[in-house]
């Protein structure tokens, strides 16, 4: 017989049941589960070393039966009468544990299936509207990686896009509302109408947006082009209106890397395209700076020039269209 509990193993707790065990040589260290066993697995296992048939099987044999325990096979009772050649072959799977219940198969599991393209959130029955907090997903979910810069859409992917869900673009029309010149500090601002055909009335729609451009709000590469700058992001605008798209701008509209070297946007600095028009004007006019500016008594050094200063010698080099003043030429 084996071994006798002080008490009824029932009415051991989990911390005894192990520590009873421990003392027959089971523990986590011979059986890594073991850690995790139930109290009912631990009793069970217990009951196993009160049984003299289990008391007769070696070291090993015992081992592999408390194993089947700690993996949870139901069907450990029917290998208390069994003999050790037995318990190798039920081990093996030769012996049907349960002749009355035969265990069903476990299907394979099936493979997943390939996620769809993602266009967007769709909640389940609820049709996405202009009116709907995700719409502006739904719609830039339309858009190519190529059509989109960061998360901002380009112009061709907007033009794309529209003719996509609304309709047929019949114009596009730009008109320069203001040139860019000395006086506005070279900006530039246009006004673009574009013209629908949509696909689910056949109702013709037109859409207009101004937009204008400067060196303070253009990145580097393309401040030389304040008009078509300005012309790019009007119709980006439209397009982005018939769209219905909300806190969305246009990749045109992004500042980005604003080109701003030798002053920051509202500075009161001369500005480096008032420097540019300053010499490119006194050099067409044959004008002496230096001259110039000590006629209007502000500083010699033009870079040292305000923002408003820089404006009263474009507008004084403007004036000087029609003739130079004497005391003003160039000694070359």
């Amino acid at each position: 017989m084996g071994k006798i509990v002080d008490k009824s193993p029932s009415l051991m707790s989990k911390k005894d049941l192990k520590k009873e065990l421990a003392g027959r040589g089971v523990s986590a260290e011979n059986i890594p589960s073991f850690i995790n066993l139930k109290k009912s697995d631990l009793l069970q296992i217990l009951r196993c070393y009160e049984n003299d048939d289990f008391n007769k099987l070696d070291a090993k044999h015992k081992l592999i039966f408390i194993e089947l325990v700690a993996a949870g096979d139901d069907g450990i009772s029917t290998l208390m009468g069994l003999t050790e050649e037995e318990l190798t072959e039920a081990i093996a799977g030769d012996i049907v544990m349960f002749p009355d219940k035969v265990p069903e198969p476990i299907p394979e599991p099936e493979p997943e299936p390939e996620p769809e393209p993602d266009e967007g959130p769709k909640p389940d029955n609820v049709e996405i509207t202009p009116s709907s907090p995700a719409w502006a997903q739904y719609v830039l979910a339309k858009f190519e990686d190529e059509e989109m810069d960061g998360e901002n859409p380009r112009l061709e992917g907007l033009r794309r896009v529209t003719e996509l869900m609304v309709g047929e673009i019949i114009e596009e029309d730009c008109e320069l509302v203001s040139s860019p010149t000395m006086e506005n500090d070279m900006r530039a601002c246009a006004k673009a109408t574009v013209t629908v055909k949509c696909h689910d009335t056949g109702q013709v729609k037109k859409f207009s947006s101004l937009a204008d451009a400067c060196r303070e709000n253009c990145q580097q590469e393309f401040d030389r082009f304040p008009t078509a700058m300005a012309d790019t992001r009007a119709k980006g605008r439209c397009f982005r209106t018939a769209l219905k798209l909300r806190r969305v701008i246009a990749a045109e509209e992004s500042g980005g890397d604003i080109s701003l070297n030798e002053s920051s946007y509202g500075s009161k600095n001369i500005q480096t395209g008032q420097v540019t028009a300053i010499t490119i004007q006194s050099d067409r006019l044959k004008v002496s700076i230096p001259k110039l500016l000590a006629m209007l008594k502000l500083p010699s050094d033009p870079c040292a020039l305000t923002r408003d200063q820089a404006l009263v010698v474009i507008k004084n080099l403007n004036s000087m269209t029609t003739g130079v003043p004497k005391g003003l030429e160039r000694g070359d």
